[in-house]
């Protein structure tokens, strides 16, 4: 299991990638036979999934290392 120092470095990694993609730095051109092809290697949405599974993974070993449940106990509730 990874620390949570490896884990924030992984999000700085990810979003010093978002922002070069969305300067127009991830973006390649490949040209073929006359044709142009522009493409990125990876999406924003792709890039947003990465960032969410990190913060939840920081989130579970932060929640690991504070000795806290990771989440709170299900409730029962009747409705009449």
């Amino acid at each position: 299991m990874a620390t949570a120092e490896e884990i924030r470095a992984d999000i700085a990694a990810v979003r010093a990638e978002r922002l070069s993609l969305i300067r127009g730095e991830r973006v390649k051109e490949v040209w073929r036979d006359g044709r142009r092809l522009t493409f990125s290697e990876i999406t924003l949405d792709g890039i947003s999934k990465v960032l969410t599974a990190l913060n939840q993974e920081l989130a579970d070993v932060l929640a690991d290392d504070g000795g806290s449940p990771r989440r709170r106990a299900i409730g029962i509730r009747y409705s009449n």
